[in-house]
């Protein structure tokens, strides 16, 4: 994915392996990638302890076989709700 970083304007590709932790206040892991150019930082997400759980729920049952339709749209509400979405 393309972006454009809204301080310096410098345009790069995003991959995986750009993002980044780092603790946030007392219950948040803050998801955040920096722009190459200047340094700027930019959040992606807030993960909680309950998203991390949900996360781990998903993947024990993927590979189980067994349906994660509804632990998805858990997991999506919970980070829609803490990151203000």
């Amino acid at each position: 994915m393309k972006i454009v970083c809204s301080e310096c304007g410098h345009e790069f590709e995003s991959s995986n392996d750009m993002l980044m932790e780092r603790p946030y206040k007392a219950q948040f892991i803050e998801v955040y990638y920096s722009c190459p150019g200047c340094g700027n930082d930019f959040r992606v997400c807030l993960p909680n302890a309950e998203t991390k759980r949900l996360q781990k729920q998903i993947s024990i049952s993927e590979k189980a076989g067994n349906d994660t339709k509804k632990l998805k749209e858990k997991l999506k509400k919970e980070l829609d709700r803490i990151n203000g979405r």
